[in-house]
């Protein structure tokens, strides 16, 4: 958990630092320019798996399969904590009103830019999948796949012309702090899944 919450602060730090160096568009002229038909080809589905209509899909199948299993608690916890990273990075778009690149994107995106949707939001649901993968199997490597699968969601964004890299940093230290904090929390929907049996 340490471990956990030192690259939270490192993705804060990181988004910090390039914001107060005034080099955020300068990073995102870099990483956006670098393209190439398979990259783009690639990253032009590979986005979805962070977009809000994919991640919600996964949690009403994952809500009524665990619940079908018996797993109470987890079917509540891993969409209830996504729910409010969704509500959360809503709520921060329109607080921060932050315009998207002016540049040509290869996606169209309406919202705000920051904090990226994508990143927060992948970040929450794939840590908290990592976490029921580890806890009831004991695969701890997990954490591993499912960091570099959500850094390429992140990664995708600023390709793809619609996010800079603050946004998508901010994001990532965002959704881990939340997944981080459901986590602590999860004896309670412990608690809630003993409660609901005790009517059945």
């Amino acid at each position: 958990m340490v471990l956990s919450y030192t690259l939270v602060a490192l993705l804060f730090v990181s988004a910090t630092t390039i914001y107060t160096l005034d080099k955020d568009k300068y990073i995102f002229n870099i990483l956006h320019n670098k393209r190439n038909k398979l990259f783009t080809s690639f990253f032009l589905l590979y986005t979805h798996l962070g977009s809000i209509w994919f991640i919600t899909l996964l949690n009403t199948i994952l809500f009524f399969s665990l619940l079908y299993k018996g797993y109470i608690a987890w079917a509540f916890f891993i969409p209830g904590i996504t729910g409010i990273c969704s509500i959360s990075n809503t709520t921060l778009k329109h607080i921060f009103k932050r315009k998207r690149p002016d540049v040509k994107a290869l996606t169209i995106e309406k919202s705000y830019s920051f904090p990226s949707g994508h990143s927060m939001g992948s970040s929450t649901f794939y840590t908290l999948i990592a976490f029921f993968i580890s806890t009831l199997y004991q695969v701890h490597y997990i954490y591993i796949i499912a960091a570099i699968f959500v850094a390429l969601i992140a990664y995708s964004r600023v390709y793809l012309g619609v996010h800079y890299p603050v946004d998508v940093l901010t994001g990532l230290g965002l959704g881990l702090l939340i997944a981080i904090i459901g986590i602590h929390f999860f004896p309670l929907f412990d608690l809630l899944e003993t409660y609901i049996l005790s009517f059945i």
